[in-house]
C-alpha cells in the first residue's frame, strides 16, 4: 500500500503527539526515530527542535508534578518549532488579536519604542550608548521592515555577547558590605500551559494577571505600592500584557497605548522601564534586574528616576514563561 505524504505526515505527527502526551519517558524505538527523521526531512527548518524532542521524549524526568510539567512544557515547544506555531508569528498574531480587541494599533507603539531607545542612550554599558548613537524618531519607527507583520525590526530587540554577574548573600552579611543593600521580597516563576499549538489572546492575559497575584501576594505588596517597572520587552509587541497584568500605575486592560502616549520618561511621574530594556540596550533578559537595583540604590546615573525608589519588580520572558523578582530597600 502506497500512502501519499499528507497521509504519512500525519502518522508522523501522530507519532510525536502520543509520545508527548506519555507521562515519562518513552522507549527510543525506531517508530519515533523514523517520524523525527521524516518530519525533518521534508521540513525547511532547523534540526535543534528534532534532537531536543527525540532527548526530552525518551530521557528520564524528575518523578514529581514540577518534572512532569517541565517535560510537558519543553515536548510542547519542541512540537511547536516542528508543526506549529514559533515565537515570532506567535506573538504578531496574539498582538494582532490585542489590535482588534481594543481597537487600537501598531503605530502607537511608537512612544514606548523610542523611550526605550532614550533610556538606553543613558545607559553607559548599553550598547547604543556604545556603539549607535543616533537617536530613533517615530518616522524611524513607523518605516521599519516587516519581519512579521505587525511585527516590524524595531520591535525585536538585538542579540549582543555580554555577561551580568549580581551577588546574592544574607541580610545580615549584606548590611556590613560596601554597597547599599537591596532586599528580594519574592521571586516566582510562570509555567504556563496552553489550551492548543496556538496561545490565544485570553491565554497570556490570563498568564500576566497569574504571574502578578503571585509577585503581589508572596512579598505583600500591591500594584500601588511599586516604584520602578521592568518588565521583558525582547519582543516589544508583548510588553503591554506585562503592564495591564501587574496594573503598574493603574494600567488596566486595553488601556496600555493611552499610557504611552503620555510621560512616561525617567524624568516624569510614570517612569516606565527605566531601564531601555533589550530593545534600548541590546539582548541581555537582565537590564531591568539591574536597573532595579541601581533605581533603588540612586545609581542610575541619568536614568535615575526623580520619584519616588524603594520597591521594583522585574522579570522575563514571555506571559507564559517567565520568572521574576520583586526588590526592595527595605527588609520588610
Amino acid at each position: 500500500m502506497r500512502l501519499s505524504r499528507d497521509h504519512l505526515t500525519f502518522k508522523a505527527l501522530a507519532a510525536l503527539d502520543e509520545a508527548a502526551e506519555a507521562t515519562g519517558p518513552v522507549p527510543k524505538s525506531f517508530a519515533l526515530r523514523f517520524a523525527l527523521a521524516y518530519l525533518y526531512a521534508i521540513s525547511t527548518g532547523e534540526r535543534w527542535m528534532f534532537d531536543e524532542f527525540w532527548r526530552r521524549a525518551t530521557e528520564p524526568c524528575a518523578g514529581d508534578f514540577a518534572g512532569a510539567l517541565a517535560r510537558r512544557q519543553s515536548l510542547n515547544a519542541a512540537f511547536n518549532g516542528i508543526w506549529g506555531w514559533q515565537l515570532i508569528p506567535q506573538i504578531a498574531f496574539g498582538f494582532n488579536q490585542y489590535c482588534r480587541k481594543y481597537n487600537t494599533s501598531h503605530d502607537r507603539m511608537a512612544p514606548f519604542i523610542l523611550n526605550q531607545r532614550r533610556n538606553g542612550l543613558l545607559n553607559p554599558e548599553g550598547y547604543h550608548f556604545n556603539h549607535r548613537r543616533e537617536v530613533l524618531t517615530v518616522e524611524d519607527y513607523l518605516a521599519a521592515r516587516w519581519i512579521c507583520k505587525p511585527m516590524s525590526l524595531l520591535d525585536c530587540d538585538m542579540p549582543i555577547q555580554t555577561a551580568g554577574a549580581f551577588l546574592i548573600t544574607t541580610a545580615e552579611r549584606a548590611r556590613h558590605m560596601k554597597q547599599k543593600p537591596i532586599y528580594i521580597l519574592n521571586h516566582c516563576s510562570q509555567r504556563g500551559v496552553v489550551r492548543s499549538s496556538c496561545e490565544t489572546l485570553d491565554e497570556t492575559e490570563e498568564f500576566t494577571d497569574h504571574i502578578a497575584r503571585m509577585c503581589y501576594e508572596g512579598s505583600g505588596l500591591s500594584a500601588k505600592d511599586i516604584d520602578i517597572f521592568n518588565p521583558y520587552d525582547g519582543f516589544t509587541l508583548f510588553f503591554q500584557y506585562f503592564l495591564e497584568g501587574f496594573q503598574w500605575r493603574g494600567v488596566k486592560r486595553g488601556e496600555a497605548h493611552d499610557f504611552y502616549a503620555g510621560d512616561i520618561s525617567v524624568e516624569g511621574p510614570n517612569p516606565l522601564s527605566s531601564s531601555g530594556g533589550n530593545c534600548g540596550n541590546g539582548r541581555t533578559r537582565w537590564w531591568g534586574q539591574r536597573d532595579c537595583i541601581q533605581q533603588l540604590r540612586g545609581q542610575a546615573g541619568y536614568r535615575q528616576v526623580r520619584t519616588r525608589h524603594e520597591t521594583a519588580i522585574a522579570g522575563a520572558f514571555t506571559a507564559g514563561y517567565s520568572d521574576w523578582v520583586v526588590y526592595s530597600t527595605h527588609p520588610n
